[in-house]
């Protein structure tokens, strides 16, 4: 008998694929070697149950490198307002990052009980760049059914580490840390410190355990940050020239929404500064 199931883990040589609730420790289908196919965690796979073979990988519509997983359907952005500061730029590299993938992407921002004041600004100036967001006290647990309401399918949360993912986590999915440690030791995972990804089943959904996501870095070319930078892909399109870098080239609709206020300097800013960092591609004027 052949069925579906969802790869949770690679360990050991393993691939512990979820079936109606079981845990079966397969291993892939000698011809995948062949081929060059490599399942990885976050796949759908057809597999036997009773051989414990898979014997297909299902297509995918997402693949991460870094942390290695696919088909992620949700991905959060957690920001803290304080303990550790707002950062601006790391949340736009965090963006960045996840626009290059076809993944929808909201944004969390945590600790607000630490914060006096209101937020209505950032929230509208994410929100006008095509972002859900939310607001989330660990302490009064306001904003918690907001974000409960969202959660479907495989999710991931990202952020720098002291932004409060644990405590959000938590909030949201009761007992998670223990439902984590129960799956991480029947998956032979052990403790709580590898640094491959995980797949936790939690209700109808999927939790992305794994610290690699605590951190990113842009491993694109300058021509692909000029589309998936926050806000910017409906102008860039639109560029008189397709490989605009949006610095002083004609025609930049990128500098037409900074003169107009659509889009604001201090990310041009940041983006200037992550533009300098990356390279060309290797064929931009062989085209």
């Amino acid at each position: 008998m052949i069925v579906e199931g969802k790869v949770l883990s690679f360990t050991g040589g393993l691939l512990g694929v979820y079936y109606q609730k079981q845990i079966y420790f397969c291993v892939p289908k000698g011809i995948f070697r062949s081929k060059k196919l490599k399942p990885c965690v976050g796949d759908f796979v057809k597999f036997d149950p009773e051989k414990k073979i898979i014997m297909e990988i299902l297509p995918r519509k997402n693949e991460f490198q870094r942390p290695l997983i696919s088909n992620l359907d949700h991905a959060f952005v957690v920001q803290s307002l304080k303990n550790p500061s707002f950062s601006r730029e790391l949340l736009n590299i965090f963006l960045s990052f996840l626009n290059g993938y076809s993944v929808k992407t909201s944004i969390i921002f945590t600790k607000t009980d630490l914060v006096e004041g209101e937020y209505t600004s950032l929230k509208e100036g994410y929100e006008n760049m095509g972002y859900d967001v939310y607001f989330f006290s660990d302490r009064n647990g306001k904003g918690k059914e907001e974000i409960f309401k969202t959660l479907h399918g495989t999710i991931a949360f990202l952020g720098q580490t002291g932004a409060g993912k644990s405590s959000l986590i938590n909030a949201l999915l009761p007992n998670a840390s223990q439902r984590i440690g129960e799956v991480s030791k029947a998956l032979g995972r052990g403790k709580h410190t590898t640094t491959s990804s995980v797949l936790i089943p939690f209700q109808d959904m999927f939790l992305c355990d794994t610290p690699g996501f605590s951190s990113v870095e842009l491993n694109c070319f300058k021509e692909d940050l000029a589309h998936t930078y926050p806000g910017y892909a409906p102008y860039a399109s639109q560029c008189y020239f397709h490989d605009c870098l949006h610095l002083s080239e004609k025609g930049c609709k990128i500098h037409e929404a900074l003169q107009s206020g659509i889009l604001l300097k201090e990310d041009y800013e940041i983006y200037q500064k992550l533009l300098v960092s990356l390279p060309y591609r290797k064929d931009r004027y062989t085209k």
